[in-house]
């Protein structure tokens, strides 16, 4: 299995314990807005905490947490939550005895229109990221598809 640890070169390597004295890590600190740095850190991190894992499932769950990505559960999920708020300022904008009148068809299908594409992620930088990991490319290059909101999404 092609694991963070096995694709993490050398310089990047550290320990729990000693991970806020890696000159990456102090580097970032010193530097909070460089990029460059706080990808490396990242690697580090993943090095330390993450080492086990594929480098497919990191990337996948990175993917996912920064909504690049959404699996079907999780699609669902977030329209069911969507589609009870734009249930909700329906109800809440009719007069209290106009509520029966309120048909959750009609409702469902508006609040489809409203929001066609919303849950479609960014499947095309998925697949860039996800062909970067099946073909070996540096965990470096990899981070580098992701924006630095993103990377802050990802969190450290």
């Amino acid at each position: 299995m092609d694991t963070i640890k096995s694709r993490t070169p050398n310089n990047y390597h550290s320990t729990k314990e000693c991970i806020n004295d890696h000159e990456y890590i102090k580097l970032w600190n010193d530097n909070p807005s460089s990029i460059d740095y706080k990808i490396k850190s990242y690697i580090v991190r993943d090095y330390c905490y993450l080492s086990n894992l594929s480098v497919k499932q990191v990337f996948e769950n990175h993917c996912k947490k920064v909504g690049m990505f959404y699996d079907k559960n999780t699609i669902e999920k977030i329209q069911k939550q969507d589609f009870m708020k734009f249930f909700y300022k329906k109800v809440m904008e009719v007069n209290f005895h106009d509520i029966k009148d309120l048909i959750i068809n009609e409702l469902f299908d508006d609040f489809l229109k409203e929001n066609p594409n919303r849950y479609t992620g960014d499947p095309e930088r998925y697949n860039i990221i996800m062909n970067m990991v099946n073909t070996d490319a540096s965990l470096y290059e990899i981070y580098k598809q992701f924006t630095n909101q993103e990377l802050d999404c990802l969190g450290w």
